[in-house]
């Protein structure tokens, strides 16, 4: 595959010289417009360092400035490793709340297609006015914390299920319980660690509660809260006796 230097330049209407100078410019080495023009032909092939100042003047990921990824790709894929980092159980089997990838290519594919993602990827992106001074490389980083956020909220509420639901909320207040413990704020004055010490007895009280109301709620649904596992608090239905 052929790659996107000379399209890309030209859509931000710079000429050889000025981005071969540009290029000279950041690597304190010359790159005449004469080999700029051999790489964008695919003459010759650039090194890791012109790649990653062309990225760099241009604003645009390096796979895309060099024709091996388009960028439903590179989103896609970068919203994959984002999961990965963010839920080690997407390989764990079905019954422990892990998802086939057929099941997540389906949900980053949903996610992809949104309005939101679509205009940020597109040529009318920057005629946004919050969005005229972002670059692609911007807009692709947003598009990929879109995409995480939208399926990381499916696949928690297991596709926004009653027991998914109850797990994803049980499992949020419990996560709030624990979210300030002293020991960790080492950093904090003496009157922060007061202010803490103040409110946070009332806070546990409430956050215990809201735990206690979810149960009851899930026994109202008629589901039962039945085991911890992969660091979720897990509901299942009723059996009927």
């Amino acid at each position: 595959m052929s790659n996107r230097i000379r399209e890309i330049r030209l859509a931000h209407g710079m000429t050889l010289v000025e981005v071969s100078q540009k290029i000279s410019q950041f690597l304190g080495s010359k790159i005449s417009p004469d080999l700029l023009g051999k790489y964008e032909r695919g003459d010759r092939k650039p090194n890791f360092a012109v790649m990653g100042t062309l990225s760099g003047i241009f604003g645009v990921p390096i796979s895309y400035l060099d024709g091996t990824k388009t960028i439903e790709d590179i989103v896609k894929d970068g919203a994959i490793d984002e999961l990965k980092k963010k839920k080690f159980y997407f390989s764990a089997p079905k019954d422990k709340y892990g998802i086939t990838a057929a099941e997540l290519n389906n949900y980053i594919d949903d996610a992809f297609n949104k309005p939101l993602i679509q205009l940020l990827l597109s040529d009318k992106a920057t005629k946004e006015p919050s969005l005229k001074e972002t670059t692609l490389n911007d807009r692709v980083e947003t598009a990929v914390h879109e995409i995480v956020g939208d399926v990381f909220i499916h696949t928690e509420t297991d596709n926004f299920s009653i027991p998914g639901l109850l797990s994803y909320f049980y499992s949020s207040v419990d996560q709030l319980d624990n979210e300030i413990d002293l020991e960790d704020l080492t950093d904090i004055t003496a009157q922060q660690k007061n202010n803490i010490c103040e409110i946070r007895p009332e806070i546990g009280s409430i956050l215990k509660n809201a735990k206690k109301e979810i149960i009851n709620l899930a026994k109202d649904k008629n589901y039962i809260y039945y085991e911890r596992d992969f660091d979720r608090f897990c509901f299942k239905k009723r059996q009927a006796k």
